[in-house]
């Protein structure tokens, strides 16, 4: 009983009075971005606003978070809501430079992804590029994104659903930032 007490406290004692060795620094890889992805990243926060329904405006609730190092922005859409949908940015490498690429989990449970195709310094249009859990384009998915800045408190987004091959009309959100992240 002795030794093990005696063992014991030898480790203990060694432990307490080792030397802190730090972790040798990791350097981060180089990131792939665009001047419309830091854009983007600007949205980091949570704003509130309304969404045109066909019965008027009702409560709407957007957030958006900067992870993996800065190479992604997460954006959740009625969070915390049985509605909740959640979208991630990245951006990405093309043959002509760089675009951001959105992955949109759709209460549909279908995953759609849309590309950048058309930017300036006020507004970004996404385009569908393929999905998963979408078997034809009858199938209704997100089709379509417009995000336009208005300053940089305020923002709105135009969804377009393809339902039946078709481009149903356009759900509209306009948002006040109400906090940073």
């Amino acid at each position: 009983m002795k030794k093990i007490l005696l063992i014991s406290l030898v480790m203990l004692f060694a432990c307490k009075h080792q030397a802190v060795v730090p972790q040798e620094e990791h350097p981060m890889p180089v990131q792939v971005s665009s001047k419309q992805f830091d854009q983007l990243k600007t949205l980091a926060g949570t704003w509130e606003g309304a969404h045109r329904t066909a019965k008027g405006n009702e409560p709407a609730k957007v957030e958006y978070q900067i992870t993996s190092g800065g190479s992604a922005i997460v954006e959740k859409l009625f969070p915390g809501t049985p509605h909740e949908m959640v979208s991630i940015y990245t951006p990405t490498k093309t043959q002509n430079g760089s675009t951001v690429l959105m992955t949109h989990y759709c209460m549909q449970g279908n995953q759609p992804r849309l590309e950048l195709t058309k930017a300036d310094t006020k507004s970004m249009h996404f385009s569908f590029v393929e999905g998963t859990n979408i078997t034809s384009d009858k199938d209704m998915h997100m089709h379509a994104l417009k995000i336009t800045f208005k300053d940089q408190n305020n923002f709105t987004q135009e969804w377009t659903s393809f339902k039946d091959g078709k481009a149903m009309k356009p759900e509209v959100f306009t948002y006040s930032r109400i906090g940073n992240n």
